[in-house]
């Protein structure tokens, strides 16, 4: 077995951590038996200019030195071969003169430079070069400058993204390796980029045993141990073994607790198949492959394939890597991490970690526990929930699609256009923001196309008179939106008002009147006619005694006159913004409310119950296709009225109309 030469490249966190790494190789190869190639300056950005900063490489002046340093390793080591790249940088790629879409290309063209050069600089030697693993160390969220640096999160992907997109990198994620050593993110930097000492602990370590798993060659007192393309039996050490299995007759005799041991198979492999004496599976190449774990804390990483991924039982840590995965673990506290592709996640324990970035697929988790993806998993679009327990699912502010299980779920779709699905059980499902499509199906479900109150409906009205009395015209849909937002998360009507009377709108037609000209432009402006001297002698006493024009405005903007003179204006308007929420209970009893805007509430035979729509508003729509009516009063014929109630018995169907009356069924309000 030669001596290990590792390249330690990059720019000052390279520095940062270079005695923690030679720590780390110590631990693995043993002090003396390897060589630390340490090629980095305090800045070495791949695509940002360097301005003047002279102890900053630029890219060529940083290939000749990884080059020249390597080449004078290698001469000095007779025995020497490269076993891999450490690769710390892209912070100084990351401010605004970096150009994010040129980082990968450049990267695999230093490489290839790096590798072509060694080769022709060195013979016909084994170097070993050609081969020779990457381990990238990625951006922290949590660097303090982040947020600073315009591109952070751009070059942030693009590292993740050579560990998830090219078999022989791998990327480590210095935030997943810090929290899972127990440091904080407050704890992780001493400045905005420079790592702590703990923090350079910890990745050092990690990087470093990355490294070595990717090492063919392998570390002190391990093996590297591969057979013919047939089937083989491989037979490890003590140490720390690693297996390469290229046919699925291959054989591996391990005695447990010999090492922490690595399979590296381009074939289908199942650690459990050889009890607890494995700990590390990686799949090689890019065919569909399956890969499982066993009792033990395994590390299990996919290929750029569509894989299956099954921790078995332990506290796993699964990369998906590039394709379509499925990671899933049937027990244990795990961390599950995807990549590019559409990713397929199964959940089981409150403390299980998802992780995937943005921009890497149309993403799914499988949940028996609830979840929220907004706090949970941020970048996933569609949520499962399985088993029949009484869970809850919650999504972001994606076009989520969360489907519930038999028992009794809460869905919350948060921001978005979601679809809501309750499946059995008496569901809950909250549409809020976005327009929304909510199926209760089985099960009596209560429906909220916005509020879970049903408040907005309330303040919708309120909204919209604030815009015409103040501002003497139709709300935009943006501004509608949040002020009825405001007015149903408790806002008070009165600091609202005030926001509007504030307005450089409002100011610039009322703000140089005088309390007797203001009051006759409300007259104007709001109820379209001049005032009457009763009304306006009550409204002048008032701002004499004190009172402010906003409490004036208030009561113009909410008088029955103002409210009948805006009915049919706001229904125009609102139905003119098009369909918002749609409802769907399926069968069982349940109590739906559409929120502000026009909703439809979809009703069909096999929707047998009562079903209460507390909030039916001369915009919103009743869909009654599926009942098969000839005209709009044929449907009709099927209402009548009990109280303050309008209500359809049909087939088994009954709705119940709350605070309606049959005048306020339009044609544009029935859907048939």
């Amino acid at each position: 077995m030669g001596t290990p030469i590792i390249v330690l490249a990059g720019q000052s966190n390279a520095g940062r951590i270079a005695g923690e790494v030679q720590d780390a190789l110590d631990a693995t190869y043993g002090a003396g038996k390897y060589i630390l190639v340490r090629a980095y300056s305090a800045g070495a950005p791949l695509t940002s200019a360097r301005d003047g900063k002279t102890d900053w490489q630029t890219p060529g002046e940083m290939r000749t030195v990884i080059v020249d340093e390597t080449v004078a390793a290698l001469r000095a080591t007779p025995d020497g071969y490269v076993a891999g790249v450490i690769w710390v940088q892209g912070e100084g790629d990351t401010d605004e003169s970096g150009t994010p879409g040129d980082y990968a290309p450049d990267f695999h063209a230093l490489m290839s430079e790096f590798r072509a050069e060694i080769a022709s600089d060195m013979g016909n030697r084994l170097t070993g070069v050609e081969d020779a693993p990457i381990v990238i160390s990625g951006l922290s969220d949590y660097a303090p400058a982040a947020p600073e640096r315009q591109f952070w999160d751009a070059i942030q992907a693009e590292l993740i993204g050579l560990g998830a997109d090219n078999a022989g990198i791998v990327t480590v994620q210095p935030d997943l390796v810090l929290t899972a050593a127990g440091i904080a993110p407050a704890q992780m930097f001493t400045d905005g980029l420079h790592y702590s000492d703990a923090a350079s602990v910890a990745l050092a370590d990690n990087l470093v045993s990355a490294l070595v798993q990717m090492d063919t060659q392998g570390g002190e007192g391990g093996a590297n141990t591969q057979g013919t393309s047939g089937a083989d039996r491989l037979v490890g050490t003590s140490g720390n073994d690693i297996f390469i299995v290229d046919h699925s007759g291959d054989t591996i005799v391990e005695a447990d607790n010999a090492g922490i041991d690595l399979v590296r198979a381009s074939v289908s492999f199942a650690l459990r198949d050889y009890g607890m004496s494995l700990e590390n599976l990686t799949l090689l190449g890019n065919a569909d492959l399956s890969g499982t774990g066993n009792g033990a804390d395994n590390i299990l990483t996919g290929n750029s394939g569509n894989n299956a991924l099954n921790g078995a039982w332990g506290d796993d840590v699964i990369y998906g890597m590039a394709g379509d995965d499925t990671l899933q673990d049937t027990n244990g506290t795990d961390t599950l991490i995807g990549g590019t592709g559409d990713d397929v996640y199964f959940v089981d324990d409150a403390n299980d970690v998802v992780i995937e970035y943005k921009g890497q697929g149309h993403d799914l988790i499988n949940s028996s526990v609830s979840y929220r993806l907004w706090a949970d998993a941020p970048e996933v679009e569609d949520l499962i929930l399985t088993g029949s327990d009484n869970i809850d699912g919650a999504g972001n502010g994606y076009d989520n699609h969360i489907i519930g299980n038999a028992g009794a779920n809460f869905l919350d779709g948060a921001r978005g256009r979601d679809l809501l699905e309750g499946g059995g059980g008496a569901d809950t499902l909250l549409g809020q923001t976005g327009a929304d499509t909510l199926l209760g199906q089985d099960g009596d479900d209560v429906l909220y196309g916005d509020h879970e109150d049903g408040a907005s409906t309330t303040y919708a009205g309120q909204a919209f008179r604030l815009y015409q009395a103040t501002l003497a015209r139709a709300p935009d849909a943006n501004g509608y939106g949040f002020w009825t937002e405001q007015l149903a998360d408790g806002a008070n009507y009165f600091n609202v008002i005030t926001g509007f009377v504030q307005s450089p709108e409002f100011q610039a037609t009322y703000g140089s009147l005088s309390d007797d000209a203001f009051v006759e432009m409300l007259y104007n402006n709001v109820l379209d006619r001049a005032s009457d001297a009763n009304g306006k002698a009550v409204w002048q006493a008032y701002l004499d005694d004190g009172a402010t024009r906003e409490f004036v405005v208030s009561h113009f903007a909410e008088s029955p006159e103002f409210q009948r003179m805006m009915e049919q204006d706001l229904e125009a308007w609102t139905r003119a913004l098009g369909p918002d929420d749609v409802l769907d209970p399926g069968a069982g009893d349940s109590t739906l409310s559409g929120g502000d805007l026009s909703d439809t509430f979809v009703f069909r035979p096999s929707s047998d119950g009562t079903h209460v729509i507390t909030d039916f508003e001369a915009w919103d729509v009743l869909d009654l296709v599926a009942f098969g009516y000839a005209d709009a009063n044929a449907a009709r014929s099927e209402f009548y009225q009990q109280g303050d109630d309008l209500i359809f018995d049909d087939e088994g169907v009954t709705i119940v109309l709350q605070d309606t009356t049959m005048d306020a069924l339009s044609d544009q309000g029935l859907m048939i």
